[in-house]
């Protein structure tokens, strides 16, 4: 359980900072308060992040995850207007939809990197290469 606590707040943690360098640059002239927005950004991506990742722990990954990803943007550029950021709503879709593509594409290499780095090649424990 606490391994599983530690991987979703990992995950949140990544998905902070790679989202950070889009949305606080894009949106930061967009809005009247800097330290709102950022305690916007940090809730916002807590709420949409754990929950995909609780969903997808109940469910699995399946179509259900994947249209989730493609729903989640949709809500942040909602929950993004509510806070107070301005602008065209199409300009903090995409946005939000860029920031949501970078995190989702550097977390999947992340995971399959780490997932391949971590475990043992089978040729060397069938002993093949000899």
């Amino acid at each position: 359980m606490t391994e599983l606590i530690f991987s979703y707040l990992l995950a949140l943690i990544v998905t902070l900072i790679i989202e950070s360098l889009i949305i606080f640059p894009c949106f930061r002239s967009h809005c009247d308060n800097f330290r709102k927005l950022a305690i916007n950004f940090l809730l916002i991506n807590a709420i949409t992040k754990l929950s995909l990742n609780i969903l997808v722990g109940i469910f699995g990954v399946s179509t259900f995850a994947l249209l989730l990803e493609l729903i989640i943007p949709l809500v942040e550029a909602r929950m993004f207007r509510y806070a107070g950021v301005t602008g065209k709503r199409r300009f903090i879709v995409i946005i939000c939809y860029i920031a949501n593509l970078l995190s989702f594409a550097i977390g999947y290499y992340l995971f399959v990197a780490v997932a391949f780095a971590t475990r043992p090649s089978s040729s060397l424990l069938n002993n093949d290469f000899l």
